[in-house]
């Protein structure tokens, strides 16, 4: 279809890796800029291996502090250890929360170093650093304290969002399992 802009390629464009979120951050800064209207920038993260209503409350929650919303995804490793599986590998979360209308970007971190950039640091408390968010949404359990660092070095103001619902990927995985 010539002239029409492919639903699913636009929404594979709001993935991508940091560089990528900084470019689009900044190209939408200026033009909110030209049109005078507000530019924070919000940043939370999550593994949202299994979407449900509670997340996309939470997340949309999170865009109503700013005006740009990106969303950090946990790595694959990450959301296997500390859950102990993984439903949906990276590529297919990210997917899932960039069809939001109101996410405009998603991207990852790990919980440990890694190779993919150059400083070796591919961690959240990295992340905000380089991103410098206006408002960094954090999950709703205690916070880690080079996350509360990383924030403040940044001059992010941090926002603790709680659960909505009485949601749990933990026990929608359980149910298909059991229901086998």
């Amino acid at each position: 279809m010539s002239g029409r802009i492919d639903w699913l390629s636009r929404t594979e464009s709001k993935i991508g890796d940091w560089n990528q979120m900084s470019q689009m951050t900044e190209e939408a800064r200026t033009v909110l800029g030209h049109a005078e209207l507000p530019t924070r920038l919000v940043l939370t993260n999550g593994c949202y291996d299994i979407l449900h209503p509670g997340h996309v409350q939470r997340l949309h929650a999170a865009s109503r502090f700013g005006d740009i919303l990106i969303v950090t995804l946990d790595a694959d490793e990450d959301v296997r250890r500390a859950k102990g599986r993984l439903s949906f590998a990276w590529r297919d979360r990210a997917l899932l929360v960039a069809c939001l209308s109101f996410v405009a970007g998603v991207t990852w971190h790990t919980s440990e170093p890694c190779w993919r950039r150059p400083a070796g640091d591919c961690t959240l408390p990295s992340l905000i650093r380089f991103l410098r968010p206006d408002v960094w949404v954090a999950r709703d359990y205690s916070l880690p304290a080079a996350e509360i660092q990383a924030a403040r070095d940044s001059d992010s103001r941090v926002v603790e969002l709680g659960r909505h619902g009485q949601w749990s990927s933990g026990e929608i995985a359980a149910q298909f399992i059991s229901s086998g």
